[in-house]
Order: structure tokens, then sequence, then C-alpha cells
């Protein structure tokens, strides 16, 4: 083979290993085989410029093709370098990816986590407060009645109910009333109400109610002076 070899060059060799990659592909030859050609052809530039004469093309070619890689290892290794520690000091200097669901925020997650679990802390340390309001007509009959549960600064009515025929200036307004008494005095600063009641919720809006959801249910709010 070095014979055949000593009259042609490195191309001639070249192109001997792309035949036999050909050959391995059409044969499906293990992904190792690869690898075992290229191995081959080294060893026999390497046996090429040990054993061939000086004059022969083979050697010659072989030894221009080695300077030339060389050279260009040289010129290649600290281009490559520079551009491999320019990539790193970009990474350095490019800004923290913002964590998973939060975008267009500044947000310290860390601290965001502690402030949760203080909340869920205090209100835990507070359990809510429940409690019931009816008025009663003469003959002991339900007229209006209201569940009252307060959390923290917010006091909230639900379920909420009047009868229809009842008089707002006699039974709706001093329920609402005594309810806003009872919550200002355990510290609540809020009144919220819901139901899914239209006329309930307009009465609701007429004793200064602010609707904040239409529902259903409908959510209503009133500051407690």
């Amino acid at each position: 083979m070095l014979q055949i070899l000593g009259q042609g060059g490195v191309l001639t060799l070249a192109a001997i290993g792309l035949l036999a990659w050909g050959f391995a592909r059409v044969l499906d030859a293990p992904r190792w085989s690869g690898r075992a050609i290229l191995l081959a052809l080294v060893l026999v530039a390497l046996a090429g410029l040990l054993l061939l004469p000086p004059e022969a093309p083979f050697r010659q070619s072989v030894q221009g093709t080695v300077r030339f890689a060389l050279v260009a290892g040289i010129v290649a290794v600290p281009v490559l370098v520079y551009r491999r520690g320019l990539r790193r000091l970009r990474a350095r200097r490019a800004p923290a990816a913002a964590p998973a669901g939060i975008t267009g925020h500044t947000v310290l997650v860390d601290e965001t986590r502690a402030l949760a679990a203080d909340l869920d802390a205090a209100l835990d340390s507070a359990p809510p407060q429940r409690l019931g309001l009816v008025h009663r007509a003469a003959d002991g009959g339900l007229l209006a009645g209201a569940a009252v549960t307060l959390t923290g600064s917010r006091a909230t009515l639900a379920p909420l109910w009047w009868d229809e025929a009842a008089d707002s200036a006699e039974v709706v307004a001093p329920l609402l009333d005594a309810a806003a008494a009872e919550a200002r005095r355990r510290g609540a600063h809020l009144l919220a109400a819901e139901t899914g009641l239209p006329r309930i919720a307009r009465a609701l809006i007429a004793q200064g109610f602010t609707r904040t959801e239409t529902g259903p249910p409908q959510r209503l709010i009133r500051e407690l002076p």
C-alpha cells in the first residue's frame, strides 16, 4: 500500500478513507468503524513518514500537510481561547433570568415567600370569628338574618337575607348597623357582603356599599369609620 501511495499524496489517502467510510455506511458497520478508519489513515501517514524515502511524493505531501496543520493550530488556538473567554465574560455580565412564572416585574422571591409565610402564620394564629345576627317580628317570625365572619380587619356578611316585605328603615338598616357596630368592636375596618339576590344587592348599595364583583354571587364592601 505504501508503494501505491508513494506516487500519490494526502489526497489519495483521503480518497481511500472516504471510499472505506462509504462501504462501512452501506454495510451498516458499527459506529466505531469510522474511528477505526481514521486511526488507520493516521497510522498509514506515519508509516509513510518513517519508511518512504525523502524524495517520495507521498512523504513530501504528508510533511506539507503536517506543517500546514501546525501553523493552522498555532493560529486557531488563541482565537478559540479568546472566543471562549469572551463568551464567559458576557455570561457573567448578563442579567439573571427571571424566575418561572414571573415576567415584567422585579421580585425578590425569597422575600416574597417569607412574607407569605408570615401572613399565613398570622392568619393561623388568629382563627376567624363567626357570629349570627337576626331580626324577628313581634310574633317571633324571622324577618332578616346574617352570618358574620371576621378575619383580621375584615368582616363578611354571608349568607345575608331578609324578607321581601321587610321595611328597609326598620329592618335592613338596623341589621346592617348592628353588624357594623359588632365588627368595629372586634377590630374590623371593612364590612363586606356576598349575595346572589339582586334586590339585596340594590338595598346594600342604598346603604352605602360599593359593588366589587357582579358575580353571581355579587360582592360588595363598605369601609367602617
